[in-house]
């Protein structure tokens, strides 16, 4: 089941809709200038993908987010930011567990980006770190310029499909985005790499972060974060804390015009031990 359905079967409400590899765009009634939401749909295959959706002509990209559809608990996204090509396409990409003796199911993966034109001092940061063969888990942070604010985040951790993405996420402050990852403690040798971005402008009205998060426990959760009234989510992060390799990131995605979601599930090899996912949405 794609997280749409999931979330409306939980939320009771949302109107996005997903099609083939459609772009989709609708225009909030209130948020920074110019403001769009676009998202796009791979095709359904067993195989590794990066979906990729471009920001409309004349808009920079602020944020964004991406979601696997119908992986039924054994497909994790291992990415999700800007495209290390350029600053205007936003990618989420997305694999199967390699979990032994498991059949893969077919998967798609959507992603979102949020584009806006009322911003200025527009900059993208990005750090991509070694991550150590030796490394069990690790973090690397992005920092704004002085003077700027984070108003888009996005990361990733690729290992040989070993390495679990377990964590975008901004401080209170809106000047660091940090990037956790967990690792399989089998084939130490392989090294990997790890992307930070942090989006960062000259700070903007109302520009602030909420944040949420699960009750403590071994079933599969979904996290929503609200913007307060007259604000809107101008970037998407979030993740699992406690869960070492046994939860994973299905979704860390805009949902609506006033709120983000992160839907988490046990991984297959991982042990059965209690963790929690957090949501966060940068709103303005």
């Amino acid at each position: 089941m794609s997280i749409l359905r999931r979330v409306c079967t939980v939320a009771a409400a949302t109107a996005l809709a997903l099609a083939g590899s459609a772009v989709v765009v609708a225009t909030p009634a209130v948020a920074v200038a110019g403001r769009v939401v676009v998202s796009a749909t791979t095709p359904t295959d067993t195989a590794s993908k990066i979906a990729t959706v471009s920001c409309p002509a004349g808009t920079l990209l602020l944020g964004g987010g991406g979601d696997v559809v119908d992986g039924v608990g054994r497909v994790r996204l291992y990415r999700v930011g800007p495209s290390v090509w350029g600053g205007q396409v936003m990618e989420a990409g997305a694999h199967q567990d390699p979990q032994s003796g498991v059949a893969p199911v077919p998967f798609a993966v959507t992603v979102w980006a949020i584009c806006g034109t009322g911003v200025t001092g527009h900059e993208i940061v990005n750090l991509r770190p070694a991550i150590p063969g030796y490394q069990l888990s690790g973090s690397a942070s992005a920092s704004c310029p002085a003077g700027k604010k984070v108003i888009g985040m996005g990361g990733g951790a690729h290992k040989s499909l070993l390495a679990l993405l377990t964590g975008i996420r901004v401080d209170s402050a809106l000047s660091t985005v940090t990037v956790d990852w967990h690792r399989r403690p089998d084939n130490q040798e392989i090294s990997g790499t790890a992307y930070v971005w942090a989006i960062c402008v000259n700070p903007v009205p109302g520009q602030q972060r909420v944040s949420a998060q699960s009750a403590t426990g071994t079933a599969d959760k979904l996290v929503f974060a609200y913007c307060p009234f007259g604000t809107e989510p101008h970037a998407v992060g979030g993740g699992v804390e406690y869960g070492g390799d046994a939860a994973m990131l299905d979704a860390v995605a805009p949902v609506a015009p006033n709120r983000v979601f992160v839907d988490a599930r046990d991984t297959f090899f991982g042990a059965a031990v209690p963790w929690r996912a957090y949501a966060q949405a940068i709103c303005a």
